[in-house]
Protein backbone atom coordinates (compact mmCIF):
# COMPACT_ATOMS: atom_id res chain seq x y z
CA UNK A 1 0.00 0.00 0.00
CA UNK A 2 2.84 2.37 0.87
CA UNK A 3 4.39 1.64 -2.51
CA UNK A 4 1.24 2.78 -4.36
CA UNK A 5 0.96 5.90 -2.21
CA UNK A 6 4.58 6.78 -2.91
CA UNK A 7 4.05 6.16 -6.64
CA UNK A 8 1.00 8.43 -6.90
CA UNK A 9 2.73 11.05 -4.78
CA UNK A 10 5.60 11.19 -7.27
CA UNK A 11 3.15 11.45 -10.20
CA UNK A 12 1.30 14.27 -8.45
CA UNK A 13 4.53 16.18 -7.84
CA UNK A 14 5.50 15.84 -11.50
CA UNK A 15 2.10 17.04 -12.71
CA UNK A 16 2.21 19.91 -10.22
CA UNK A 17 5.64 20.95 -11.46
CA UNK A 18 4.50 20.76 -15.09
CA UNK A 19 1.37 22.79 -14.37
CA UNK A 20 3.37 25.40 -12.47
CA UNK A 21 5.78 25.72 -15.38
CA UNK A 22 2.98 26.16 -17.90
CA UNK A 23 1.14 28.72 -15.80
CA UNK A 24 4.35 30.62 -15.08
CA UNK A 25 5.17 30.72 -18.79
CA UNK A 26 1.71 32.02 -19.61
CA UNK A 27 1.92 34.69 -16.94
CA UNK A 28 5.33 35.81 -18.17
CA UNK A 29 4.09 36.00 -21.77
CA UNK A 30 0.96 37.85 -20.69
CA UNK A 31 2.98 40.27 -18.63
CA UNK A 32 5.29 40.98 -21.57
CA UNK A 33 2.39 41.36 -23.99
CA UNK A 34 0.55 43.76 -21.70
CA UNK A 35 3.50 45.71 -20.36
CA UNK A 36 5.52 45.50 -23.57
CA UNK A 37 8.82 45.88 -21.76
CA UNK A 38 10.64 44.41 -18.79
CA UNK A 39 13.96 45.61 -17.45
CA UNK A 40 16.24 43.80 -15.04
CA UNK A 41 18.53 46.78 -14.43
CA UNK A 42 18.75 50.54 -14.88
CA UNK A 43 19.11 50.19 -18.66
CA UNK A 44 16.91 52.57 -20.66
CA UNK A 45 16.11 52.05 -24.34
CA UNK A 46 15.38 55.45 -25.86
CA UNK A 47 14.91 54.24 -29.43
CA UNK A 48 13.79 51.01 -31.04
CA UNK A 49 13.08 51.04 -34.77
CA UNK A 50 11.84 47.95 -36.56
CA UNK A 51 11.13 47.70 -40.27
CA UNK A 52 10.22 51.01 -41.89
CA UNK A 53 8.28 53.15 -39.45
CA UNK A 54 6.70 50.01 -38.03
CA UNK A 55 5.89 48.39 -41.40
CA UNK A 56 7.58 45.47 -43.13
CA UNK A 57 7.08 42.60 -45.54
CA UNK A 58 6.78 39.06 -44.25
CA UNK A 59 9.51 36.64 -45.26
CA UNK A 60 12.10 39.39 -45.86
CA UNK A 61 14.94 40.72 -43.77
CA UNK A 62 13.97 43.89 -41.92
CA UNK A 63 16.25 46.47 -40.29
CA UNK A 64 16.24 46.77 -36.52
CA UNK A 65 18.04 49.37 -34.39
CA UNK A 66 18.18 49.75 -30.62
CA UNK A 67 19.78 52.61 -28.69
CA UNK A 68 20.27 51.90 -25.00
CA UNK A 69 21.70 53.82 -22.06
CA UNK A 70 22.46 52.98 -18.46
CA UNK A 71 24.92 50.17 -19.13
CA UNK A 72 28.24 49.81 -17.41
CA UNK A 73 31.15 51.39 -19.24
CA UNK A 74 32.62 49.00 -21.85
CA UNK A 75 29.95 46.39 -21.01
CA UNK A 76 29.57 43.76 -23.72
CA UNK A 77 25.99 42.98 -24.74
CA UNK A 78 24.14 41.39 -27.63
CA UNK A 79 20.73 41.89 -29.22
CA UNK A 80 18.66 38.69 -29.39
CA UNK A 81 15.40 38.31 -31.32
CA UNK A 82 12.82 35.54 -31.12
CA UNK A 83 10.30 35.35 -33.97
CA UNK A 84 8.17 32.75 -35.74
CA UNK A 85 9.10 30.78 -38.84
CA UNK A 86 6.38 30.01 -41.46
CA UNK A 87 5.27 26.96 -39.46
CA UNK A 88 4.82 29.01 -36.31
CA UNK A 89 7.87 27.62 -34.49
CA UNK A 90 9.78 30.12 -32.38
CA UNK A 91 13.32 30.78 -33.61
CA UNK A 92 15.90 32.67 -31.58
CA UNK A 93 18.83 34.42 -33.21
CA UNK A 94 21.59 36.82 -32.22
CA UNK A 95 21.15 39.93 -34.38
CA UNK A 96 24.32 41.74 -33.38
CA UNK A 97 26.67 42.39 -30.48
CA UNK A 98 28.61 45.38 -29.24
CA UNK A 99 30.36 47.17 -26.40
CA UNK A 100 28.99 50.16 -24.50
CA UNK A 101 30.96 53.39 -24.58
CA UNK A 102 32.44 55.17 -21.57
CA UNK A 103 29.05 56.73 -20.80
CA UNK A 104 27.25 53.38 -20.85
CA UNK A 105 25.46 53.99 -24.15
CA UNK A 106 25.26 51.70 -27.15
CA UNK A 107 23.53 51.50 -30.53
CA UNK A 108 22.89 48.03 -31.91
CA UNK A 109 21.70 47.55 -35.48
CA UNK A 110 21.11 44.55 -37.70
CA UNK A 111 18.35 42.64 -39.47
CA UNK A 112 15.68 40.16 -38.48
CA UNK A 113 13.07 38.08 -40.25
CA UNK A 114 9.69 36.62 -39.36
CA UNK A 115 7.76 34.03 -41.29
CA UNK A 116 4.30 34.97 -40.05
CA UNK A 117 2.25 38.13 -40.38
CA UNK A 118 0.65 37.92 -36.95
CA UNK A 119 1.94 37.05 -33.50
CA UNK A 120 4.70 38.56 -31.40
CA UNK A 121 8.38 39.36 -31.82
CA UNK A 122 10.52 39.25 -28.68
CA UNK A 123 13.64 41.36 -28.41
CA UNK A 124 16.13 41.25 -25.56
CA UNK A 125 19.51 42.70 -24.68
CA UNK A 126 21.68 40.11 -22.98
CA UNK A 127 24.93 40.53 -21.11
CA UNK A 128 28.05 38.39 -21.47
CA UNK A 129 26.50 35.76 -19.18
CA UNK A 130 23.46 35.38 -21.46
CA UNK A 131 21.25 37.07 -18.87
CA UNK A 132 18.51 39.29 -20.31
CA UNK A 133 18.89 42.81 -18.89
CA UNK A 134 16.13 44.25 -21.11
CA UNK A 135 13.18 42.64 -22.88
CA UNK A 136 10.51 43.98 -25.18
CA UNK A 137 7.59 42.50 -27.10
CA UNK A 138 6.32 43.78 -30.44
CA UNK A 139 2.90 42.61 -31.56
CA UNK A 140 2.40 42.16 -35.29
CA UNK A 141 -0.65 42.03 -37.54
CA UNK A 142 -1.23 41.71 -41.29
CA UNK A 143 -2.04 44.71 -43.42
CA UNK A 144 -5.65 44.54 -44.62
CA UNK A 145 -6.50 45.88 -48.06
CA UNK A 146 -10.03 46.53 -46.77
CA UNK A 147 -8.75 49.62 -45.03
CA UNK A 148 -8.08 51.44 -48.29
CA UNK A 149 -10.46 52.65 -50.95
CA UNK A 150 -11.09 50.26 -53.82
CA UNK A 151 -9.80 52.77 -56.36
CA UNK A 152 -6.65 53.73 -54.48
CA UNK A 153 -3.55 52.66 -56.43
CA UNK A 154 -1.25 52.68 -53.45
CA UNK A 155 -1.38 51.55 -49.87
CA UNK A 156 0.22 54.49 -48.10
CA UNK A 157 1.38 53.23 -44.73
CA UNK A 158 3.62 56.18 -43.98
CA UNK A 159 0.85 57.94 -42.05
CA UNK A 160 1.20 55.45 -39.21
CA UNK A 161 3.15 57.56 -36.76
CA UNK A 162 5.42 55.32 -34.72
CA UNK A 163 6.83 56.25 -31.32
CA UNK A 164 10.55 56.17 -30.64
CA UNK A 165 10.13 52.66 -29.25
CA UNK A 166 8.08 50.53 -31.64
CA UNK A 167 5.55 48.21 -30.00
CA UNK A 168 3.41 47.28 -33.03
CA UNK A 169 4.26 46.04 -36.52
CA UNK A 170 2.18 45.83 -39.69
CA UNK A 171 3.18 43.18 -42.21
CA UNK A 172 2.55 43.13 -45.94
CA UNK A 173 2.25 39.96 -47.95
CA UNK A 174 5.35 38.75 -49.73
CA UNK A 175 3.78 39.55 -53.14
CA UNK A 176 3.39 43.23 -52.32
CA UNK A 177 5.40 45.74 -54.36
CA UNK A 178 7.07 48.21 -52.00
CA UNK A 179 8.43 51.71 -52.49
CA UNK A 180 10.53 53.35 -49.77
CA UNK A 181 10.74 57.12 -49.37
CA UNK A 182 12.23 59.59 -46.95
CA UNK A 183 9.30 61.67 -45.78
CA UNK A 184 6.41 62.05 -48.24
CA UNK A 185 7.51 63.26 -51.71
CA UNK A 186 4.95 64.41 -54.26
CA UNK A 187 3.80 62.23 -57.11
CA UNK A 188 3.55 58.86 -55.36
CA UNK A 189 0.06 58.05 -56.61
CA UNK A 190 0.98 58.30 -60.29
CA UNK A 191 4.23 56.46 -59.70
CA UNK A 192 2.31 53.68 -58.00
CA UNK A 193 0.03 53.24 -60.97
CA UNK A 194 2.89 53.13 -63.48
CA UNK A 195 4.99 50.68 -61.49
CA UNK A 196 2.16 48.21 -60.97
CA UNK A 197 0.54 48.55 -64.42
CA UNK A 198 0.41 45.25 -66.25
CA UNK A 199 1.94 43.29 -63.37
CA UNK A 200 -0.83 40.95 -62.30
CA UNK A 201 1.46 38.94 -60.05
CA UNK A 202 1.82 41.88 -57.68
CA UNK A 203 -0.56 43.52 -55.27
CA UNK A 204 -0.97 47.31 -55.22
CA UNK A 205 2.10 49.34 -54.45
CA UNK A 206 2.72 49.86 -50.73
CA UNK A 207 4.49 53.12 -49.89
CA UNK A 208 6.86 52.73 -46.94
CA UNK A 209 8.72 55.62 -45.37
CA UNK A 210 11.36 56.59 -42.85
CA UNK A 211 11.42 59.92 -41.05
CA UNK A 212 14.98 60.95 -41.91
CA UNK A 213 17.76 59.84 -44.24
CA UNK A 214 19.66 58.59 -41.18
CA UNK A 215 16.96 55.95 -40.65
CA UNK A 216 17.79 54.17 -43.91
CA UNK A 217 19.48 50.76 -43.51
CA UNK A 218 23.25 50.40 -43.54
CA UNK A 219 23.36 46.94 -45.11
CA UNK A 220 22.04 45.35 -48.30
CA UNK A 221 19.89 42.93 -46.34
CA UNK A 222 18.25 45.89 -44.63
CA UNK A 223 16.71 46.76 -48.03
CA UNK A 224 15.50 43.20 -48.61
CA UNK A 225 11.82 44.17 -48.21
CA UNK A 226 12.17 47.16 -50.58
CA UNK A 227 11.58 46.97 -54.34
CA UNK A 228 11.96 50.67 -55.18
CA UNK A 229 13.85 53.41 -53.30
CA UNK A 230 13.02 57.06 -54.07
CA UNK A 231 15.51 59.81 -53.17
CA UNK A 232 14.33 63.40 -53.56
CA UNK A 233 15.83 66.60 -52.11
CA UNK A 234 17.91 64.89 -49.40
CA UNK A 235 20.81 62.70 -50.55
CA UNK A 236 23.00 62.81 -47.44
CA UNK A 237 23.51 59.07 -47.11
CA UNK A 238 26.65 57.93 -45.36
CA UNK A 239 29.34 55.95 -47.16
CA UNK A 240 28.01 52.81 -45.49
CA UNK A 241 24.42 53.52 -46.55
CA UNK A 242 25.51 54.32 -50.11
CA UNK A 243 27.42 51.06 -50.36
CA UNK A 244 24.34 49.23 -49.06
CA UNK A 245 22.19 50.87 -51.77
CA UNK A 246 24.74 50.00 -54.45
CA UNK A 247 24.81 46.36 -53.40
CA UNK A 248 21.01 46.30 -53.23
CA UNK A 249 20.70 47.69 -56.78
CA UNK A 250 23.20 45.15 -58.10
CA UNK A 251 21.03 42.36 -56.69
CA UNK A 252 17.77 43.62 -58.22
CA UNK A 253 16.74 46.84 -56.46
CA UNK A 254 15.37 49.86 -58.32
CA UNK A 255 16.64 53.30 -57.32
CA UNK A 256 14.94 56.52 -58.44
CA UNK A 257 16.79 59.80 -57.89
CA UNK A 258 15.19 63.19 -58.55
CA UNK A 259 17.12 66.45 -58.50
CA UNK A 260 16.94 70.04 -59.72
CA UNK A 261 17.99 73.02 -57.64
CA UNK A 262 19.35 70.53 -55.11
CA UNK A 263 22.03 69.40 -57.60
CA UNK A 264 24.96 70.85 -55.56
CA UNK A 265 23.88 68.83 -52.52
CA UNK A 266 23.58 65.72 -54.68
CA UNK A 267 27.05 66.07 -56.21
CA UNK A 268 28.62 66.56 -52.79
CA UNK A 269 27.08 63.36 -51.44
CA UNK A 270 28.43 59.81 -51.83
CA UNK A 271 25.33 59.00 -53.88
CA UNK A 272 26.08 61.82 -56.31
CA UNK A 273 29.72 60.81 -56.58
CA UNK A 274 28.56 57.32 -57.50
CA UNK A 275 25.96 58.39 -60.07
CA UNK A 276 27.76 61.40 -61.61
CA UNK A 277 30.00 59.42 -64.01
CA UNK A 278 27.24 56.88 -64.75
CA UNK A 279 24.77 59.50 -66.02
CA UNK A 280 27.26 62.19 -67.02
CA UNK A 281 25.74 64.66 -64.55
CA UNK A 282 27.12 68.14 -65.21
CA UNK A 283 27.49 70.70 -62.44
CA UNK A 284 25.68 73.56 -64.21
CA UNK A 285 21.88 73.50 -64.38
CA UNK A 286 19.85 74.19 -67.49
CA UNK A 287 16.71 76.33 -67.49
CA UNK A 288 13.56 75.49 -69.42
CA UNK A 289 9.96 76.60 -69.69
CA UNK A 290 8.82 73.67 -71.83
CA UNK A 291 7.91 70.43 -70.04
CA UNK A 292 5.60 69.12 -72.76
CA UNK A 293 7.64 65.93 -73.15
CA UNK A 294 7.18 65.05 -69.50
CA UNK A 295 3.47 65.87 -69.70
CA UNK A 296 3.06 63.55 -72.71
CA UNK A 297 4.85 60.77 -70.85
CA UNK A 298 1.98 60.50 -68.36
CA UNK A 299 -1.14 59.20 -70.16
CA UNK A 300 -4.19 61.42 -69.69
CA UNK A 301 -2.22 63.95 -67.66
CA UNK A 302 -3.40 67.48 -67.10
CA UNK A 303 -1.37 70.35 -68.52
CA UNK A 304 1.98 70.90 -66.87
CA UNK A 305 2.17 74.66 -66.66
CA UNK A 306 5.35 76.57 -65.93
CA UNK A 307 3.63 80.00 -66.12
CA UNK A 308 6.59 81.22 -68.17
CA UNK A 309 8.89 80.63 -65.22
CA UNK A 310 12.23 78.96 -65.71
CA UNK A 311 12.47 75.44 -64.30
CA UNK A 312 15.96 74.17 -63.42
CA UNK A 313 16.83 70.79 -64.91
CA UNK A 314 19.95 68.67 -64.59
CA UNK A 315 22.08 68.20 -67.70
CA UNK A 316 22.71 64.49 -68.37
CA UNK A 317 25.49 63.95 -70.90
CA UNK A 318 26.13 60.18 -70.75
CA UNK A 319 25.00 58.13 -73.74
CA UNK A 320 24.80 54.72 -72.01
CA UNK A 321 21.51 55.28 -70.10
CA UNK A 322 18.25 54.64 -71.93
CA UNK A 323 16.30 57.87 -72.33
CA UNK A 324 12.68 57.49 -71.25
CA UNK A 325 11.69 61.17 -71.62
CA UNK A 326 13.65 63.47 -73.92
CA UNK A 327 13.34 67.19 -74.60
CA UNK A 328 15.03 69.89 -76.65
CA UNK A 329 17.25 70.54 -73.61
CA UNK A 330 18.26 66.93 -73.18
CA UNK A 331 16.97 63.92 -71.23
CA UNK A 332 14.41 64.52 -68.49
CA UNK A 333 14.17 60.88 -67.37
CA UNK A 334 16.98 58.37 -67.98
CA UNK A 335 17.36 54.77 -66.88
CA UNK A 336 20.52 52.72 -66.47
CA UNK A 337 20.86 49.01 -65.83
CA UNK A 338 23.27 48.06 -63.03
CA UNK A 339 23.69 44.37 -62.33
CA UNK A 340 20.23 42.89 -61.80
CA UNK A 341 18.72 46.28 -60.91
CA UNK A 342 18.10 49.71 -62.37
CA UNK A 343 18.77 53.35 -61.51
CA UNK A 344 16.36 55.98 -62.88
CA UNK A 345 17.39 59.62 -62.84
CA UNK A 346 14.70 62.32 -63.03
CA UNK A 347 16.35 65.60 -64.06
CA UNK A 348 13.74 67.73 -62.25
CA UNK A 349 12.89 68.06 -58.59
CA UNK A 350 9.62 66.26 -57.83
CA UNK A 351 9.26 68.30 -54.65
CA UNK A 352 9.59 71.71 -56.36
CA UNK A 353 7.39 73.80 -58.62
CA UNK A 354 5.75 73.05 -60.96
CA UNK A 355 5.82 69.27 -60.38
CA UNK A 356 4.70 69.45 -56.76
CA UNK A 357 1.54 71.27 -57.93
CA UNK A 358 0.91 69.18 -61.04
CA UNK A 359 -2.56 67.66 -60.75
CA UNK A 360 -1.42 64.54 -62.60
CA UNK A 361 0.85 63.73 -59.65
CA UNK A 362 -1.61 64.58 -56.89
Amino acid sequence: MNVFIHHYRRLFCRWASLLFGLVSGLLICEGLAMGQETTASSIVVSKLSLGFNGVGRVGNWLPVMVHAEGLAATQEVRLVVTSSDPRGDQCESVVTAGTADANGSISLSGVLMTGRMDGIIRLSIQDASDVAIWQHVVTSRPYSSKTKADNAPAADLSSQTSPDVVSKMTFLRHQSLTLLTVGAPAGLEELAGRLTAGDTSRESLAVLSVKTIADLPTSRRGFDAVDVLLLVTDYSLTELQTQAVQNWVMTGGQLIVSSGETLPQLLQSPVGQWLQPEFGIESELLQTQDLTALQNYVPGASQLQTNRQNVPIVRLAAVQPRIAVNSINGPLVSRLSMGAGFVTFVALDLNAKPLNRWLALS
